[in-house]
């Protein structure tokens, strides 16, 4: 049995933010975007101002992923009234497909449990079918398809999935 541990991150965590997800977020997305257009978004969601702000917020977690005493990936929640926001999910390539990502949605659903929040929302892109598919998989339902502003004219397409826990 894979035993994975969970390390919280605060804002001195930057660089090992940056450095995980330069390792893991950009190859995601490289399939989906030119090299121009993938920095510019990386640039948008991990950048100093964004994340220091996203990490004071008490109601938000951002949490390393280990295994055997290694970074292998990162996921951050958001903690609403009614729902959870499941806002970042990433396991290194190397070990996708392995059965940690489902772990990983274990923890995420028990952290929703333990706050009373019965519905998990998340965003993924369009094209993503491995992660639509891993969604699915897990009971995520594709509930809107909707596109939001990145920098400098780019547009994130994603869907808006669900599911709900009881």
């Amino acid at each position: 049995m894979v035993s994975l541990k969970y390390e919280k991150a605060s804002v001195q965590d930057l660089s090992k933010i940056y450095d995980l997800s330069e390792e893991i977020w950009k190859p995601a997305f490289s399939p989906y975007y030119a090299k121009e257009d993938l920095d510019l978004l990386y640039t948008g969601m991990y950048n100093d101002n964004l994340l220091t702000n996203w990490l004071s917020n008490s109601k938000n977690m951002f949490y390393f992923i280990l295994k055997d005493n290694r970074y292998i990936g990162y996921t951050a929640i958001e903690l609403h009234s009614d729902h959870l926001k499941l806002d970042k999910i990433y396991v290194h390539p190397s070990l996708q497909g392995s059965g940690i990502g489902s772990l990983v949605m274990k923890k995420i659903e028990a952290i929703a449990a333990e706050f009373s929040l019965e519905t998990i929302f998340l965003r993924v892109n369009r094209e993503n079918k491995l992660a639509i598919d891993f969604y699915h998989n897990r009971s995520f339902k594709i509930i809107e398809s909707i596109d939001f502003p990145g920098p400098k004219g780019l547009r994130y397409e994603d869907y808006l999935m669900e599911k709900k826990l009881k």
